[in-house]
């Protein structure tokens, strides 16, 4: 067995549908459009070109990858992981360091062929969704349950949660959750973090444009019926300026501005995959805490291409379309299922938030 699932597992996700509902219904009062429940802020919806690479050992050509050289249609949308719309960074204060969010990317990789994981809605896609940083700050569903319920009760701030979860001072024996919630301190202070060398230090350097840093699937997926994965890309070239945190919404003008120039041409990312035999996976560590990351022993392996043109992307029409597509874990190859209880959990409040924003099929091919 590749998950243990808590006995109490089922009812917490209830229960975060429900606080995920209260969430949305106070944020969008009346008629105004509901937007996702994370990740509301997007920086833009681009098209892309998903090419599996001619060159794949045996055990990697499964699902999305089985043909060697085959070349998908692919969508991609740069977000700010964060629930609420706000500006991209926060300048410091007095000649402090900028406070930074965690980014997402997700891409919607289109006319993929095989069995899917659920009755699809539309054309079959396999979506890969990322972050920024190699793990989630919030291990797993009984974390999140906490996290939901403080949102709903503080209006949407997350802070309370450290008090109610940390150690007293002077805790000699933490508990399983108390040190649960040390990790998650740690690493919501290198995701906000503004450098490699500052304390904490930051996972990677804060980007420029959302196409200049690595993004993670931070859980694990099934790679065929007896091999799991986890999967990240990686952009060929970066950009060596400063971000722009002055401007309250940097990221997309950086996008715009990298997907007009000619002289830098298109955008570039290797995706790769980190795979692990079934026989090796403890379940309670590597597959249902997604604060833990795997070793280096495992190494990562490129399968496959990710190649953004350039293009104009940022027009109201644009705008609206993105905001109408749906991104899911499950939305997907019986081939890459997803595993642990994270993603046990966004399979519910993905399809929640999406009946609540009355959402429709999925594309079926790049307008």
């Amino acid at each position: 067995m590749l998950e243990n699932v808590p006995p109490d597992e089922p009812r917490q996700i209830e229960h975060i549908v429900e606080l995920t509902r209260q969430q949305l219904q106070s944020r969008y009062p009346g008629d105004r459009p509901v937007l996702r429940g994370v990740h509301a802020k997007g920086h833009g919806c681009v098209t892309a070109t998903f090419t599996v690479e001619h060159c794949l050992a045996e055990n990697l050509r499964r699902g999305v990858f089985a043909q060697p050289g085959k070349q998908y249609s692919a969508l991609v949308r740069y977000s700010n992981a964060a629930p609420l719309v706000t500006p991209d960074s926060t300048p410091g204060a007095n000649g402090a360091a900028p406070a930074h969010g965690s980014r997402g990317m997700a891409i919607k990789v289109l006319g993929v062929e095989g069995p899917s994981l659920g009755p699809v809605q539309g054309a079959a896609t396999q979506d890969f969704l990322m972050v920024n940083q190699p793990v989630f700050a919030f291990a797993n569903v009984e974390d999140y349950e906490v996290l939901s319920r403080v949102l709903v009760d503080h209006n949407d701030n997350p802070l309370p949660f450290f008090p109610e979860r940390l150690p007293p001072a002077g805790t000699v024996t933490p508990t399983l959750s108390q040190k649960r919630a040390v990790e998650t301190r740690e690493i919501v202070g290198r995701v906000r973090s503004a450098s490699l060398t500052a304390t904490p230090p930051a996972f990677q350097v804060p980007p420029t444009s959302p196409v200049d840093n690595d993004y993670f699937s931070a859980s694990p997926f099934l790679l065929g019926p007896d091999q799991v994965m986890r999967f990240r890309v990686r952009p060929t070239t970066r950009s060596a300026d400063e971000p722009n945190v002055s401007d309250p919404n940097y990221l997309r003008t950086a996008l715009v501005k990298r997907l007009r120039d000619q002289q830098a041409g298109d955008v570039v990312f290797h995706f790769e995959v980190q795979v692990r035999p079934a026989d090796s996976i403890d379940p309670d560590v590597d597959i249902e805490n997604s604060s833990h990351a795997w070793p280096d022993t495992f190494p990562f392996e490129h399968v496959a291409t990710l190649t953004i043109p350039l293009q104009e992307f940022d027009t109201p029409q644009q705008h609206e379309r993105c905001e109408r597509l749906v991104f899911t874990p499950w939305h997907g190859l019986e081939a890459h299922r997803p595993l642990g209880g994270i993603n046990r959990l966004r399979r519910a409040v993905y399809e929640a938030s999406a009946m609540f924003r009355h959402l429709p099929k999925e594309p079926a091919a790049v307008d």
